[in-house]
């Protein structure tokens, strides 16, 4: 245990400050910013897919609530560090049991994404080898996250964590992860997603695609998290790198599941499709899901109703008449009166 001593006018340099609870908040900013787009992610796949499988919809749930939980225990544990031990000259020596909990949620919801993953990779090349290697890694990946945690727990020091066997667990653990994003990436690159699927739409869409969706800037923030622990383990530079992490693995998962086409939208265009129908609507015809102007989906050919209207001006002053003649084509030309209004005006 770090001893708590009062702090005293110039004991904590600005140095050590920028070095711990600086890099701490830097994390913090970077992790809520992202939280926001899972949240978002989150909105979206429940307001475009209202029908999807219950599990899929656990799915989604399951790392939401996760992700929520992992930001809520990190906001406290920065609290905790900034306000409960303002007057100490300890700052991030040592790992709050929030803390410890965070990287206990953490690893269950990068294992939930990675898992979803394996089963897209599975239905996007049939390749048992790649899906079960992810599978596995990712459980491999799970289970020394909890050590991690487990030995956090035990010894709350950040300083410990570079020595062994501390320092191997940390970094095997990070590794695993990290080796299954690759698997992730290059499987769902090389090959391309069957429909409902919809990536590489432009130049937007492709870089979405290749940076969140398919898992690229998870696996590249989780190896530069590795180059950082091993090579500075003694400090926590790395936590910035592991907080973000677990965020890209969330939010990929689910922007992968929000890049299908609209279930509604899909039926809307496969009824107008099957549709025969020509319409004429002010110059513009519409035929076969094709127009040159208004669009309109319609799976029955539909009733044309022309309207004739006409004004007429009698000799007599302040007299005018309407008519109005309506044209169908139901069962053959009618033309009918259907109404006349006179309307006389005393000139004054």
């Amino acid at each position: 245990m770090v001893e708590l001593i009062p702090a005293k006018p110039g004991s904590l340099s600005l140095v050590h400050l920028e070095q711990t609870l600086g890099v701490f908040f830097i994390g913090y900013i970077f992790m809520m910013v992202l939280y926001g787009f899972t949240f978002f992610q989150s909105y979206m796949y429940y307001s475009r897919y209202p029908h999807d499988h219950w599990s899929t919809k656990l799915t989604v749930v399951l790392l939401c609530l996760l992700d929520t939980a992992v930001s809520v225990l990190l906001s406290q544990s920065l609290y905790y560090y900034l306000v409960n031990l303002f007057p100490f000259t300890a700052t991030v020596e040592e790992a709050t049991t929030t803390f410890c909990s965070h990287v206990t949620l953490a690893a269950i919801s990068i294992f939930v994404a990675q898992l979803y993953y394996a089963s897209a990779v599975w239905k996007a090349t049939k390749n048992a080898f790649a899906s079960g290697a992810i599978a596995v890694l990712a459980t491999a990946g799970l289970a020394l996250g909890i050590a991690m945690s487990v030995k956090l727990f035990k010894d709350k020091t950040f300083a410990d964590l570079a020595f062994s066997p501390n320092k191997a667990i940390v970094a095997m653990s990070f590794a695993m992860v990290t080796a299954a994003g690759i698997v992730t990436f290059a499987s769902l690159t090389h090959s391309r997603l069957p429909a409902p699927y919809k990536l590489d739409l432009d130049l937007f869409d492709t870089l979405v695609s290749f940076s969140v969706s398919r898992g690229g800037a998870a696996f590249i923030v989780h190896l530069a998290l590795i180059f950082v622990f091993i090579g500075i383990p003694q400090k926590i530079y790395w936590i910035p790198f592991y907080v973000t992490s677990t965020k890209f693995f969330v939010i990929g998962a689910i922007t992968l599941l929000n890049s299908r086409e609209d279930a509604q939208t899909v039926t809307h265009d496969s009824q107008w499709n099957s549709s025969g129908a020509t319409r004429t609507i002010g110059g513009s015809s519409i035929h076969n899901g094709t127009a040159s102007g208004l669009q309109f989906k319609h799976s029955k050919p539909a009733i044309v109703i022309e309207v004739a209207q006409t004004t007429q001006h009698d000799r007599e002053p302040g007299k005018m008449s309407y008519g109005i003649a309506v044209d169908g084509d139901g069962d053959g030309d009618r033309d009918s009166s259907l109404n006349r209004l006179e309307q006389k005006n005393t000139a004054i």
